[in-house]
């Protein structure tokens, strides 16, 4: 996708001899100018360079990241075709004359994202065909380009690119007639903003409006036209320059045809008039643009007109071909009605046998150049062939193939020797994502006796899974090759208290043990591996210096040899002798230091010395806690680190060698890796 030509002229620094002695003059090296052909942020694993050169001894050669220019005039102009790795990437651009002198220019920071965009709430195809989609993303707010033929996808608008007021959640989206804004509605706040396509800046224009259904560009009045049905039934416009809005057609004036629950809107020019689908009537009107009256053009329930349109949603205008494309909710048909007549047909049937088949659609176009559809779901862009009446799928917002996460996480454990990360799921699966793809894959099933999942642990060699099998009332570890399991502990093997009810787990390999958070986090055991024998560590009510109450979370800390508990009622970090069970408060919140550690799930990564608590009240977050002073910091947030808002944390892991954290966001339902030193978040399945 070519995104608009963002100019960035470069200072060039010459590579050229010196020396001492007497002056001379040094003629200058070539110079050097850059331009981004593409987008700044984007998540292609390319981009384009393109630039100029100059030099009295004619440019031979021009490099960056290490790959060569392509030229067709002796390098006045080049294009540069430059690989991006996730994350920030800057290129040294190099050009080299006739004469061996050479002279860089520097790329402005050029960022890859894993998924950019996370869930389409709302889209736009620009009518004249220069800039493809538009795709506004659910949270964060973001407004992206999409390419309509690969469905390549960049940053077009959000809080880090374009000025103006912040949007808020999208709700509809339509280009101007002359393809150069984007008009917005939102809600929080409620307004409807200018977009400009290209820089991304926002206009907020004054009206806050209550609910749009429906938005549409009048290019011959210049405003904005929505509907509006949560406390009025109207047909409402808001004029582009800020100067004002008025009410165009009212359901409360008693003109026929009745506008009862007015929903999509388009504009017709050939008529200077607005078509909207009124949801409670089954209609579709035509509304005069100055008066606002109203004529019947095609009642969805009439079959003597042609297929019966049960819950009428987006719209589709072919202005040329004096059709309107309907897209029924109920059964995934789009059906054209002639605007001549008020017929209809069918245009695509809902059998699953030509494709992919939404039922719920938030976009509807029709795109002139290729005479196709294309509508938008929450998760992907489908493209409608009028042709052969086939519909292919686009582009997608999720990573990774697979089934979906729930939206619970028993437990989230790091397989360093596979380059996986294996997890429980409601199902009584156990399911791995591969790191590499983000794919979704199925380890063991319940057939295999899971019939419960809390926490798991694996080994370092990443051959066993230790994990609860609680209608044996037993502790199993599991072979991960083989997916046998062997009871380790309980019923019949080890002796001391059985378990009941156990919730977390935490592994000391060097001891050979295992701790185990047990009678609903109100104890915990210690569990000898070789034997299975189980002895109480520490449970509430013992007497001991630091009460416990109930425990939320168990770590081991295999360098200074101690168990670290998050409690529910006392303040930072519990410590445990794992002898003679003595605790101590580590990392208290009355030691001055902030954050304090948040009393929700916990990971630690012994090679940094870091305990990483997570807190999912607001502000979701994950601080770090220092394992040898126990100072705080805040990793991720929504003010620290860059890329999908957390909304909720319900699993976390630690990657020791690669210093990263994965977090489930149970909200969203996506796997989200966090870099530990910026706090950046991309997403890693969904």
């Amino acid at each position: 996708m070519r995104t608009p030509l963002l100019a960035l002229p470069l200072l060039a620094s010459a590579a050229c001899g010196g020396g001492g002695g007497s002056q001379r003059t040094v003629a200058a090296g070539p110079t050097v100018t850059l331009a981004l052909d593409g987008p700044a942020v984007t998540d292609a694993d390319a981009t384009t360079l393109a630039g100029t050169t100059s030099s009295a001894a004619g440019v031979v050669e021009v490099t960056g990241g290490g790959v060569q220019a392509a030229s067709n005039d002796g390098f006045a102009t080049f294009t540069l075709a430059l690989p991006l790795q996730l994350g920030d990437n800057a290129f040294a651009v190099v050009a080299r004359d006739g004469r061996g002198r050479s002279r860089s220019a520097t790329t402005p920071t050029l960022r890859r994202e894993t998924e950019l965009l996370t869930q389409i709430t709302a889209s736009a195809l620009d009518p004249t065909g220069a800039l493809g989609l538009v795709a506004g993303n659910g949270l964060p707010s973001r407004l992206f380009h999409v390419d309509a033929q690969d469905g390549a996808r960049a940053l077009l608008s959000d809080a880090t690119r374009g000025s103006g007021a912040a949007f808020g959640g999208f709700q509809q989206l339509v280009f101007t007639a002359d393809g150069k804004s984007v008009l917005a509605a939102t809600i929080n706040p409620s307004s409807i903003f200018v977009v400009d396509a290209r820089t991304g800046d926002r206009t907020q224009l004054a009206r806050a409006v209550t609910f749009s259904s429906g938005l549409a560009h009048d290019p011959v009045r210049a405003r904005a036209v929505y509907t509006d049905n949560f406390f009025a039934s109207t047909v409402r416009a808001v004029a582009l320059d800020g100067s004002g809005d008025k009410v165009v057609s009212d359901g409360a004036d008693g003109k026929s045809p009745p506008l009862d629950r007015p929903g999509a809107v388009a504009y017709d020019p050939d008529e200077d008039a607005y078509l909207v689908v009124d949801f409670a009537t089954d209609t579709l009107l035509r509304v005069d643009a100055d008066d606002g009256n109203r004529k019947l053009l095609t009642d969805f329930a009439d079959a003597g007109s042609g297929p019966i349109v049960a819950n009428a949603g987006e719209i589709a205008l072919d202005a040329a071909s004096r059709a309107l494309y309907v897209h029924d909710v109920s059964s995934g048909a789009i059906t054209r009605v002639d605007l001549t007549s008020g017929k209809r047909k069918l245009a695509f049937d809902p059998d699953p046998k030509f494709g992919p088949l939404p039922e719920f659609l938030d976009g509807l176009h029709f795109e002139a150049s290729s005479g196709d559809l294309i509508g938008s779901t929450e998760s992907h862009f489908i493209r409608y062939d009028l042709v052969t009446s086939e519909r292919t799928e686009l582009a997608r917002v999720v990573v990774g193939e697979g089934p979906a996460f729930d939206s619970s996480m028993p437990f989230l454990v790091h397989d360093g020797v596979r380059r996986e990360l294996l997890f429980g799921t409601s199902a009584l699966e156990l399911r791995a994502v591969d790191l590499t793809r983000g794919d979704r894959l199925d380890r063991v099933a319940a057939r295999f006796g899971l019939d419960s999942f809390n926490d798991a642990v694996i080994r370092a060699d990443g051959d066993t899974l230790i994990h609860f099998a609680p209608s044996a009332a037993s502790l199993v570890a599991r072979d991960l090759d083989t997916l046998e399991a062997t009871p380790v502990s309980g019923g019949p093997i080890g002796g001391g208290p059985p378990f009941n009810f156990p919730t977390e787990l935490a592994l000391d390999e060097e001891g050979q043990r295992c701790f185990v958070v047990d009678s609903s986090g109100t104890r915990v055991l210690t569990v000898a591996l070789a034997s299975g024998d189980r002895s109480q560590l520490a449970a509430a009510g013992d007497g001991r210096s630091v009460a416990l109450s109930i425990v939320i979370a168990i770590e081991w800390d295999p360098v200074t040899g101690r168990v670290l508990l998050l409690d529910a009622a006392q303040p930072g970090v519990i410590a445990v002798d794992p002898d003679s069970g003595e605790r101590t408060v580590f990392a208290d919140v009355d030691d001055g230091s902030m954050p304090s550690v948040p009393r929700g799930l916990a990971c630690l990564d012994a090679g940094s010395r870091s305990l990483y608590a997570t807190d999912s009240n607001f502000p979701v977050r994950v601080v770090r806690v220092d394992l040898d002073d126990g100072s705080r910091s805040i990793v991720t947030d929504e003010t620290m680190g860059r890329g999908p808002r957390l909304l909720s944390i319900s699993a976390i892991a630690c990657d020791p060698a690669g210093r990263r954290l994965f977090v489930h966001d149970g909200t969203t339902g996506q796997l989200l890796q966090i870099d530990t030193a910026s706090g950046d978040r991309i997403i890693l399945s969904r």
